[in-house]
């Protein structure tokens, strides 16, 4: 939808400012998107089991708490299937271009397609 779209294009935007404006390698942004899904499976996870978001904020290691809440509110929106499969889909596109079968900062702006249509980027 509509504010998938934008969210989307806001996040192309920020990975493009870091890619050529800041002159950041595409691996560690990657890194950091996949270790932002990993926290948000198991935020997800942790706030089923009846955790508060500060515990949660804490077990994750998510600093400060505006922070920690902000992943929780993705976390619920995405879910932790919705999570787990985008991780899945950035560990696989990050193979893929390092095995040479895409560009990395395509395989990025791809993600944050696939980020904003299941509700993370809001």
């Amino acid at each position: 939808g509509r504010d998938a779209n934008g969210a989307a294009g806001g996040m192309i935007q920020k990975v493009r400012d870091l890619l050529d404006v800041a002159g950041q390698d595409a691996v560690p942004i990657t890194w950091a998107m996949a270790d932002l899904c990993r926290k948000l499976v198991h935020a997800s996870w942790m706030k089923q089991q009846g955790m508060n978001d500060f515990s949660i904020g804490k077990a994750l290691k998510i600093w400060p708490p505006p922070k920690a809440q902000l992943v929780i509110k993705v976390a619920a929106k995405v879910g932790a299937n919705g999570a787990a499969r985008l991780y899945d889909v950035i560990l696989e596109r990050d193979a893929r271009a390092k095995s040479g079968y895409g560009q990395s900062t395509r395989a990025l702006e791809l993600f944050c397609v696939e980020f904003a249509e299941a509700g993370g980027g809001k």
